[in-house]
């Protein structure tokens, strides 16, 4: 079978050649949203749970105290994220079959 696309570079070519330069941004923003509040998320939750470890004084630069921050931000992270990904997956899914979002 023949490779359509054969280099970075020549897969940018050939789509702004093609489609025009807007079509490699196709797609952007709804990542964008989509990525924007989970990082809000996983941010606050990093710099809460930090200044919750820390208050009796501990140094915030401690191995401990950063990996027990990071992993309340990822948890905190899956939590807030998992709901909109199982209904993102489920659009492709059911949407490419015709079928409803929800059921």
């Amino acid at each position: 079978a023949q490779r359509t696309y054969t280099s970075a570079y020549q897969t940018i070519s050939k789509v702004v050649t093609q489609e025009g330069a807007a079509n490699l941004y196709r797609g952007l923003l709804p990542v964008l949203i989509g990525s924007a509040p989970e990082m809000a998320v996983q941010i606050t939750a990093y710099e809460m749970a930090k200044d919750y470890l820390t208050k009796d004084g501990a140094d915030p630069k401690d191995f401990k105290i950063q990996f027990a921050a990071g992993f309340v931000s990822g948890v905190s992270h899956v939590a807030a994220s998992n709901p909109m990904e199982v209904l993102k997956v489920r659009g492709q899914v059911l949407g490419a079959a015709g079928g409803g979002l929800l059921g």
